[in-house]
C-alpha cells in the first residue's frame, strides 16, 4: 500500500514538473512578445508600414505554427494506446500541447490588437479601449474570428493540461482543430458566391491539413521523447493520414472549382499558377505517404533515424505547400467574388426547370455524399465478411438520398429561395419524406453490424447516454417537431434565416434532424434508448397531423405575409402576389404532410396487427405445449 502511494506521488510530482516547465515557457514567451509589441508599434515615421508589412504577418506566422504544433501533439497523444497514458513521453506531449495552445491563445489576442492598431492608425497604447474594440469586432469579421479562436484555444489548453482519459484527448483535439478551422471564416471563401459550400469545404481542408501535418510533427517529437512508442503510433497515424488525404483532395478540388471557375482561369492567371504548384506539392506528399507505408509499417522495427529522415523531408514539402496556400489566400482568384448569386429566377417554374437543372446547395450535396459513402462502405464491409444486408433497406435509404438531392440540388432548391410555395415543398420533403425513407434503410442497425467491436461498443454507449435519452424522449421530440414549426414561421426567425447563408443552412439542418429524431422512435426500426410500444405512437402521429393542419389553414386563410421583407426584395415579376403564393405553400404543406402522416399511420397499424398476431400464435403454441405436457402420463 505504501509503495503504491509512493509511486503515485512520484508520478504526480513528475507530471507537475513537466506541466510547470511547459506552461511557464508559454506564458513567458507570450508576455515577452506582448511587451515588445508596443515598442514596435509606436507612432514613429514608417511605423504603420512596418506594422502592416512585417509585424502582423510575422505574428500570424507564429500563431499558425504554434497552433499546428498544438494539434500535432494532441494528435500524437490520441494515437497512442491508453495503456501508455502515464509514460513520461506522453505526459510531456500533453503538457507541451497545453503550453502551445495557451501560447496560440495569447498570440491570437495580440494579433487582434495589432490589427486594431493597423486599422485605426495611432500607436497601440491609444488603440486599446473598450469602445473601439467593440466597434472593431462588429465591423470586421476576421477580428471576431480571432476572438472565437482565442476562446477555443484557451479551453483546449485547459483540457490538454488535465488529460486523464481518452475523452479528455478527444475534447482537447476537437477544440484545437476547431480553432484551426476558424481560419476558413475569412478570406476568399467568405466572399465567394457559393458562400456556404466554399466555407465548409475550406473548413474541412484546413482541419484535415492541420491534422495531417500536425500529426507528423507530433510523431517527430515522439521520436525524440519516446522512440519505443513509434511502433504502435505509426500504423494508426497512417490510417488517419489516408482519410486526411481524401478530405484534403476533395475539399481542395471543390475550392479550386469555385474560385478558378474554368480551365482558362487555371492556366492564364497567377492564382492558377500557384494552385498548380500546390497540387504538385500535394502529389509529392502522397508519394511520401506511400513510402511511409512500405518502409515503416511493414518492417518489424522502426528506427528513429530512418523515421526522422523521411519525416523531415515530408515536413519540408508540407512547409512549401503551406507557403503556397498562404500565397493563394493573398492572390485574387479569376472567378468573380463578392457578388451575390441570383436568387430571383427570370422565368416561372416548369417541370423541366424544377427537375432538369442543377442547383449547387452545400447542405444537400455534402449531406447526400457523406451519408451515401458511409452507408455504402458499411454494406460493402458486411458483404466482404460474408453477411447479407436486405436489398429493400438499401433501396429505401437510396430513395431518401434521392429526395434529399432533388429538393436541394435541383431547380426546386433554387426556386425554394425565391418563392414561399417551393420553400414549403422543400421543408416538408426535408422534414418528413426524406427522414422517413432514410430510417426505413435502418442505418443505425447497419452501423452496429458493420463496426468493429470497440466502435460498436462506443456507439451503443452513446445511444444509451443521458443526453441522447433526453433528446429522443417521445414527448420532447414531438414537442420540438411541432413547436419549431410555429416558432420559426410566426416569428422574425424565418426572414432572418432566409436572408443569411448560415441561417438558411441551420434551418435546413433543423428540418432534417428534427424529422429523423421524430420518425426514429415512431418507426422503431433502429435500436434506441427506449423501446416504445405501438399504442403511444398513434396518438402522437394524430397530434402531429392536427398541428400540421392548423398550420396549413393559417397559411391558406391568413392575411399577413410571412417573410414578406425578404421575398419583396427579390422583385419577381412572374410570381403571384405574396399572399397567393403563401396560400399555395400552405396547401402544398398540408397535402405533403397529411399524405406522409397517413402512410406512416397505416404502416404502424399494419405492423401492430402483425406483431399482435405473432404474439397470439406464440401464446397458442405455448398453451398447446403445456397441455401436451400435462396429458403425457408416466409409464407404470
Amino acid at each position: 500500500m505504501y509503495s503504491a502511494w509512493k509511486r503515485a506521488s512520484r508520478m504526480l510530482l513528475k507530471q507537475r514538473r513537466h506541466a510547470r516547465r511547459w506552461i511557464l515557457l508559454g506564458l513567458l514567451t507570450g508576455v515577452l512578445l506582448a511587451a515588445l509589441l508596443p515598442v514596435v508599434t509606436t507612432s514613429a515615421p514608417g511605423s504603420d508600414a512596418a506594422l502592416g508589412n512585417y509585424v502582423i504577418p510575422a505574428t500570424r506566422f507564429i500563431l499558425h505554427a504554434s497552433l499546428l504544433t498544438a494539434v500535432g501533439l494532441l494528435t500524437t497523444v490520441f494515437l497512442l494506446p491508453s495503456t501508455h497514458r502515464g509514460d513520461d513521453a506522453v505526459v510531456t506531449l500533453s503538457n507541451g500541447a497545453a503550453a502551445t495552445a495557451a501560447f496560440s491563445c495569447l498570440t491570437s489576442l495580440i494579433l487582434l490588437v495589432l490589427m486594431l492598431s493597423n486599422v485605426l492608425g495611432p500607436p497601440l497604447t491609444d488603440a486599446v479601449n473598450l469602445e473601439t474594440m467593440q466597434q472593431f469586432l462588429r465591423e470586421l469579421p476576421s477580428a471576431s474570428v480571432l476572438l472565437i479562436q482565442a476562446v477555443l484555444l484557451a479551453t483546449a489548453s485547459l483540457c490538454a493540461w488535465k488529460i486523464r482519459a481518452r475523452r479528455g484527448v478527444h475534447t482537447a483535439l476537437f477544440l484545437a482543430m476547431a480553432g484551426a478551422a476558424t481560419l476558413a471564416l475569412g478570406g476568399h471563401s467568405a466572399a465567394a458566391p457559393n458562400h456556404v459550400l466554399a466555407t465548409l469545404s475550406l473548413i474541412g481542408h484546413i482541419a484535415a491539413a492541420a491534422l495531417w501535418a500536425g500529426g507528423l510533427l507530433g510523431l517527430a517529437c515522439l521520436a525524440y521523447l519516446g522512440p519505443g512508442l513509434l511502433r504502435p503510433a505509426i500504423p494508426r497515424f497512417s490510417s488517419v493520414a489516408l482519410w486526411c488525404v481524401i478530405v484534403v483532395g476533395i475539399s481542395g478540388t471543390t475550392n479550386a472549382v469555385l474560385r478558378v471557375g474554368s480551365l482558362e482561369g487555371l492556366f492564364s492567371s497567377s492564382y492558377g499558377s500557384i494552385l498548380l504548384l500546390k497540387i504538385s506539392a500535394f502529389l509529392v506528399l502522397i508519394a511520401f505517404g506511400v513510402i511511409h507505408r512500405r518502409r515503416l509499417i511493414t518492417e518489424p522495427l522502426t528506427t528513429r533515424r530512418k523515421f526522422l529522415r523521411l519525416v523531415v523531408a515530408e515536413l519540408a514539402v508540407m512547409a512549401v505547400a503551406f507557403g503556397l496556400a498562404a500565397a493563394l489566400s493573398q492572390a485574387n482568384p479569376p472567378a468573380a467574388h463578392g457578388s451575390v448569386p441570383d436568387l430571383a429566377p427570370a422565368q416561372a417554374p416548369t417541370f423541366l426547370r424544377l427537375f432538369g437543372t442543377f442547383h449547387l446547395d452545400a447542405f444537400g450535396l455534402l449531406t447526400a455524399l457523406t451519408a451515401s459513402a458511409l452507408y455504402l462502405a458499411a454494406v460493402i464491409r458486411l458483404r466482404r465478411r460474408g453477411d447479407k444486408w436486405p436489398m429493400r433497406r438499401t433501396v429505401a435509404f437510396s430513395c431518401g438520398i434521392v429526395f434529399l438531392v432533388v429538393v436541394t440540388c435541383t431547380g426546386v432548391g433554387r426556386y425554394a429561395l425565391a418563392t414561399f410555395s417551393m420553400h414549403m415543398v422543400q421543408h416538408m420533403a426535408l422534414n418528413m419524406v426524406a427522414p422517413l425513407f432514410l430510417l426505413l434503410g435502418a442505418p443505425m442497425t447497419l452501423a452496429l453490424r458493420a463496426l468493429r467491436p470497440p466502435a460498436r461498443k462506443a456507439l451503443l454507449k452513446a445511444i444509451e447516454s443521458t443526453p441522447v435519452r433526453l433528446v429522443t424522449h417521445p414527448i420532447i421530440t414531438t414537442a420540438v417537431f411541432i413547436t419549431s414549426l410555429y416558432a420559426l414561421y410566426f416569428t422574425p426567425l424565418f426572414e432572418l434565416a432566409m436572408s443569411n447563408h448560415w441561417g438558411h443552412l441551420a434551418m435546413q439542418a433543423h428540418f432534417l434532424l428534427s424529422g429523423l429524431l421524430f420518425f426514429w422512435f415512431i418507426l422503431g426500426i433502429d435500436p434506441g434508448p427506449r423501446k416504445i410500444s405501438y399504442a403511444p405512437r398513434v396518438p402522437l402521429l394524430l397530434l402531429v397531423m392536427l398541428a400540421h393542419t392548423v398550420f396549413a389553414m393559417v397559411l391558406v386563410f391568413g392575411n399577413s405575409v410571412l417573410g414578406g421583407g425578404y421575398f419583396a426584395k427579390l422583385e419577381i415579376r412572374w410570381r403571384p402576389s405574396l399572399l397567393e403564393d403563401q396560400a399555395l405553400g400552405g396547401a402544398l404543406a398540408w397535402l405533403l404532410g397529411e399524405l406522409t402522416t397517413v402512410a406512416v399511420l397505416a404502416w404502424i397499424i399494419l405492423h401492430w396487427f402483425a406483431a399482435a398476431d405473432r404474439s397470439d400464435r406464440a401464446a397458442l403454441r405455448g398453451d398447446r405445449y403445456r397441455a401436451a405436457k400435462v396429458d403425457v402420463k408416466p409409464n407404470p
